[in-house]
This record gives structure tokens, C-alpha cells and sequence, in this order.
């Protein structure tokens, strides 16, 4: 879900910079609040998020950019309502958008502290498992060359706490990129790493909702799936998956439901492929060898501390 809104989640970002200056901007507390009120409508519109100033927040700005606390962040397709901590964002050219069009930066850092659902907000019974779900950070750095159009995200970082911390780093292209009229299918990527550490983090935020759904994740369960992967892997090509790839994901899938240790997990290609149009293919009958190209890369590693 996040590869496929890669585009549309920059161009909100893009409300916050977009420019090409050597050095961060130096901002008034108006352009602050400005790009601010910019930012949170198209949240608001595109995503259903409403972000608004708690009457404890406290806003400032200066040589390293834009700094507000104590927001309150209602999520609407889950009906949840969050606060944050504290809200950081810096980068090119930030009040030169333009009010009903999207530029995408040319960079932008931006970090959020102590993301976590409000205590004193009703939750939706089925979602109560969020509660225990909190982001000491989340910090995000992205460049965007339009000579090249080449978007790079180095990295995205979310720090859950007690060693539970996941890392995603990409570089891709978007080739002919227009606001508003590039699909998401065209978004393709050369190179996709995520890193997940896990220490808690699998039982605390993934399996509530998979167990939820009706789904067992008993260990002999698991132990069964490990085996149908392991089954199904053997016969990828080379090329794609080797050895050791299979053997990491296979040895993870036998550590759940407590996983304890460092998954990574890596794609390359050659030139920019689509990982979104490569799905719709295959769930539309296209076969295999023609939906995915033979220069595609998987790797993986798993370091164990069960």
C-alpha cells in the first residue's frame, strides 16, 4: 500500500518544499503557518486525515525550518483519533508552492515525535489492540531530481520503541510525472529495501488484526505455512529468489508468531519496474514470465534471536 501511494504521499509533502536553493530557507512564522494550513487541507481531502492544533501547541520557526507540538490527528477510515508530540519539517524552497497545484520536492526532511492514539478518545472496539501501538519517531528524508525525475527516500524510519523499528529506503523514477494525471501503476522503482527489527513488534502491531480476521497463527500453523513457502520457493528462478533468500524468508516464516531478530528484505531491477502494475497483471491471468521481467532481484536475510 505505501509503494502504491509513493507519488500521491510526496506531492502532499511537496506542499511543505520545492524548490532548488543550496540550503534550507529561513521562515517567518506566517510562511509557517501558511504551508501548514496548505498541508493539513490536502490531508484532509486526499486522505481523510484532519490535523489540527491542540490548545496546548506550541508553534515555531527559524534557520532549520518549521516546529509544532501537541497536534491532534483524527484518522477517518478507522475512526481513530491520535496526538502527536511534535512536528518537524524542513527543506527547499517551502512556500513557493502554488494553492491548487502540486510540485514534487526537490527535498524534504520531516520527523514526527510521539505518535500515539489519544488516551482520552473513544476507539472502535476491533481496533482497541492500538492502543498499545506507539511511534517514539517517525522521520522521513526525500529528494526529487526533475531533470532525471528520480525520487529517492533515504530513508523512511519508524522507531516503535523497545528495539522495534522498521526502515524503508527507495529509489525510483516516475517518468513523465504530471500533477494530478500520473497514475500510480507508472511509478517504478530500480531499488526497494525494507528492515524490520523485530523485538515485540510482530505480536504488539501485526498480529492482532490477522488474528482478527479469523486467521491462526499457532506455531504448528506457522510451522505449515514455512513449509508451503519453502515448497513454492524452490521452484523461482534463480535469478529472482537464490538459495539463500529462500532459505531466510523460510527460517523467518518458522519463527513466528514471536519473532525475534532483524528481517531484511530487497528488490532490484535494472531499469524502473512497476511493483503495482506487476500485481494487477498477475491477478488478471497475465503469466508469470511475462508480468514479472527476468532481471528482477529478491533478496533476503534473516538474523535470528529467538
Amino acid at each position: 500500500m505505501m509503494l502504491q501511494n509513493c507519488l500521491k504521499t510526496l506531492a502532499v509533502c511537496s506542499l511543505l518544499t520545492g524548490a532548488t536553493t543550496a540550503q534550507a530557507q529561513v521562515l517567518t512564522f506566517a510562511d509557517c503557518g501558511a504551508v501548514e494550513e496548505q498541508m493539513t487541507t490536502v490531508l484532509d481531502a486526499e486522505f481523510g486525515i484532519e490535523v489540527t492544533q491542540s490548545a496546548s501547541s506550541v508553534a515555531t520557526s527559524g534557520l532549520n525550518g518549521c516546529r509544532v507540538s501537541d497536534l491532534e490527528i483524527y484518522v477517518e477510515a478507522l475512526g481513530v483519533s491520535y496526538r502527536a508530540a511534535q512536528l518537524e519539517y524542513s527543506g527547499r524552497g517551502l512556500t513557493e508552492w502554488v494553492r491548487g497545484d502540486v510540485v514534487l520536492p526537490a527535498t524534504l526532511d520531516i520527523r514526527i515525535d510521539g505518535l500515539a492514539v489519544d488516551p482520552d478518545r473513544p476507539i472502535p472496539d476491533d481496533l482497541s489492540w492500538l492502543r498499545d501501538v506507539r511511534a517514539e519517531s517517525i522521520a522521513l528524508s526525500a529528494t526529487w531530481r526533475e531533470a532525471t525525475q528520480r525520487l529517492q527516500i533515504l530513508p523512511l524510519r519508524i522507531d516503535l520503541g523497545d528495539r522495534n523499528i522498521v526502515t524503508v529506503t527507495l529509489d525510483g523514477r516516475a517518468v513523465g510525472w504530471q500533477a494530478h494525471n500520473t497514475p500510480t501503476p507508472d511509478f517504478g522503482i530500480t531499488e526497494l529495501a525494507l528492515d524490520v527489527e523485530f523485538n515485540g513488534l510482530f505480536e504488539q502491531a501485526i498480529a492482532p488484526p490477522i488474528v482478527q480476521n479469523g486467521n491462526d497463527l499457532s506455531p504448528d500453523s506457522m510451522a505449515v505455512l514455512a513449509a508451503m513457502a519453502d515448497g513454492l520457493l524452490v521452484y523461482a528462478p534463480p535469478r529472482l529468489v537464490s538459495a539463500e533468500a529462500r532459505f531466510a524468508m523460510v527460517d523467518f516464516l518458522r519463527s513466528l508468531p514471536t519473532p525475534r531478530g532483524n528481517l531484511g528484505l530487497g528488490l532490484t531491477n535494472d531499469a524502473p519496474i512497476s511493483l503495482e502494475r506487476i500485481a494487477i497483471d498477475l491477478r488478471t491471468g497475465v503469466p508469470f514470465a511475462t508480468a514479472v521481467p527476468d532481471t528482477l532481484t529478491i533478496d533476503a536475510s534473516w538474523d535470528s534471536l529467538n
